[in-house]
């Protein structure tokens, strides 16, 4: 917003211009976002699921323990770990975690699309195509990671 007080000759309170009062810093004109808090965005939203996993798991040890349920708390275990360290790796902008993180969306993306496509040809339902869009919405991770590539370290 600074740049673009500049550039139109735009003075900030008591007649001083943007650029002698505030330093700038090399994003300000970027936007209201940047490519890396996009991707510690997705690291916040894997740590919510890792949570949520968490959780799930806790709760599964209790049904097995009063109700002899079957035991699902090792892999929700596994998961929620996998999960926080892929959000812990996202918000320190590592490129490990970016690389594991689009490569399992995107999987799991590309599976919701053609598992749809191939069980909407085999039925007479079409609503089985609903799961597309959400597919590709798996797929756009792989966009994010492309995109920020240089910032990573």
């Amino acid at each position: 917003m600074l740049a673009r007080c500049k550039r139109r000759g735009i003075g900030i309170g008591n007649g001083l211009h943007a650029e002698s009062s505030i330093v700038q810093s090399p994003d300000a004109d970027a936007g209201w976002m940047t490519r890396q808090d996009a991707v510690r965005m997705l690291g916040v939203l894997s740590l919510g699921l890792a949570t949520l996993l968490l959780v799930l798991c806790l709760l599964n040890v209790r049904s097995s323990l009063l109700y002899g349920q079957p035991k699902w708390s090792p892999p929700l275990l596994v998961g929620a770990t996998y999960c926080a360290a892929l959000g812990v790796g996202m918000l320190f902008l590592r490129k490990w975690a970016v690389i594991l993180y689009a490569a399992s969306t995107t999987a799991i993306g590309l599976c919701l699309v053609v598992g749809s496509i191939l069980h909407g040809l085999k039925t007479e339902y079409p609503w089985v195509l609903v799961d597309v869009p959400m597919g590709f919405l798996f797929c756009l991770s792989l966009i994010a990671a492309i995109l920020c590539w240089r910032d990573l370290k």
